[in-house]
């Protein structure tokens, strides 16, 4: 791909309202085609037409991330209420066994006498 055909692709990303910047480095993607980083979308396919393909990929994954950012907000915050009960509730019953012990001696103490 020349510097046109990249030139091209960030006028596609700028039209549809996307702020990120397209950058090319063919074949440094350590068998990546793409990935954004920060505001940066990285196309390291040699090819333009797979870089195009690349590209829409990643447009649509960096959307559909935006959409599924509510979930992954709230289940992380369920697993983190839910994790700061388990643990006061696991707290209270190991302060409880000792008292369980003493109890059971003192009872079946009691009983022997």
């Amino acid at each position: 791909m020349n510097a046109k055909g990249l030139q091209k692709m960030q006028e596609c990303v700028d039209s549809l309202g996307v702020s990120l910047l397209v950058n090319w480095q063919p074949g440094l993607g350590r068998g990546l085609h793409g990935e954004i980083r920060g505001n940066v979308l990285f196309i390291y396919d040699v090819e333009e037409g797979e870089a195009w393909r690349t590209l829409m990929h990643e447009l649509t994954e960096f959307k559909l991330d935006g959409v599924t950012r509510p979930y992954r907000l709230l289940v992380n915050g369920l697993i983190e209420v839910v994790e700061k009960t388990v643990y006061a509730q696991k707290e209270e019953f190991i302060d409880f066994l000792p008292k369980l012990v003493k109890q059971v001696e003192l009872s079946q103490n009691k009983k022997n006498k």
